[in-house]
């Protein structure tokens, strides 16, 4: 794959997150209490997390060709973390 077309996917898998976190806010917007605020946190750090990775991917658009290859894998590797960290956070509160 070349670097446009990761940096592409791995943008729009961030755009699908941010997407779902929206869902799923206007799901739990009934919570109250310990579960509200553990979830508030949660999501807080996840969007934190989301907008780091948007911006190294922005730098990554400009990496040389000679560091291509470390940025590539810190893509992969970043977006890899970022999808099972997702995962894990969604799957408890989808069943909510």
């Amino acid at each position: 794959m070349d670097r446009k077309s990761l940096i592409e996917e791995a943008k729009k898998q961030l755009n699908d997150f941010n997407s779902q976190l929206d869902d799923l806010e206007i799901k739990m917007k009934d919570f109250s209490g310990e579960a509200k605020k553990v979830y508030d946190e949660q999501a807080g750090e996840l969007r934190k997390l989301i907008g780091e990775a948007e911006k190294n991917f922005d730098k990554a658009k400009n990496a040389s060709e000679e560091t291509w290859g470390e940025v590539k894998d810190f893509v992969e590797f970043t977006g890899k973390a970022l999808r099972s960290s997702f995962n894990y956070f969604i799957s408890h509160y989808k069943k909510k």
